[in-house]
């Protein structure tokens, strides 16, 4: 799958530290070792958040996510090494070839401990809802977005991914502002637009974010309210020339093709908004 999401052999969100100032290895050098499984996440979780995270083969989809990081490996009789950057320390570790389900690591803090079940049902829920998300981000489809423009002056929103679970719907967006101020990024609204008589096919239009042109060949439309289940947003407050991302949840069947709206918080008398078909 061709997936936007970015599965880089170096996924950086922050600059790594300069030289002089590296985080002290945790592990003291040693390498530990990672057991995988083909079409199975293991599930590295630190104490603090990532900020960079390399492997040296493309055999697995490496993706980072606040305080973990998911790994996925792609094809049997592959192993790599993985190098994970946190601000005071550094991680080194060797990624096994995929072996047998019932041998691998599924879920580890930094020393290779295995994290064991959550005695609180509250906690528990809310790592298996970390896991899943992690599970949709990997599967989730790239938006064509290459022809929205960035315009001087405003704040402008890319729908990056769109991924359907069988009862969610997955939203990954990414957020720039191109003003002289600050802006802060709020969850968005989502609502689903139903076009009255619509003079383009939104079958050619599926997995596409629609500029102004094509919002207006849409014609006449209705608003139906979609309600955010969950919401995540990485580096919400923007100067000017930043950029930050999210992702928001809907815990909906949604029927395709259908086109969805994500509205955030006004920039001045201007609205901040997507319209995507998915």
């Amino acid at each position: 799958m061709n997936c936007a999401l970015a599965f880089l052999l170096v996924i950086q969100i922050a600059a790594p530290p300069e030289v002089g100032s590296a985080p002290v290895t945790r592990n003291g050098g040693n390498v530990i070792h990672i057991a995988t499984a083909l079409e199975h996440l293991t599930v590295l979780e630190f104490p603090e958040p990532v900020n960079m995270a390399a492997t040296g083969s493309t055999a697995f989809q490496i993706e980072r996510h606040e305080n973990k990081v998911f790994i996925k490996p792609l094809r049997a009789g592959s192993s790599s090494d993985l190098f994970i950057w946190t601000a005071t320390e550094r991680f080194l570790y060797e990624l096994d070839s995929p072996g047998e389900v019932k041998d691998m690591d599924f879920a580890l803090d930094p020393g290779r401990r295995s994290i064991s079940p959550k005695v609180d049902n509250a906690l528990q829920n809310q790592e298996l809802s970390k896991n899943l998300l992690g599970q949709a981000l990997l599967r989730a489809e790239p938006v064509r977005n290459a022809y929205i423009k960035d315009a001087v002056g405003r704040v402008s929103v890319r729908v990056q991914q769109v991924y359907q679970a069988e009862r969610s719907l997955y939203i990954r967006y990414a957020v720039r502002n191109l003003t002289s101020g600050s802006y802060r990024i709020v969850a968005p609204a989502v609502a689903e637009l139903l076009p009255a008589r619509s003079h383009i096919s939104l079958v050619g239009l599926k997995d596409t974010q629609l500029d102004a042109g094509m919002l207006h060949k849409l014609g006449s439309r209705q608003h139906r309210a979609l309600a955010v289940a969950e919401s995540e947003i990485q580096h919400a407050d923007l100067q000017p020339g930043e950029e930050g991302s999210g992702i928001v949840v809907i815990h909906q069947q949604i029927t395709t093709p259908a086109v969805l709206e994500l509205q955030f918080g006004a920039e001045g008398n201007h609205l901040v908004e997507a319209v995507v078909v998915f």
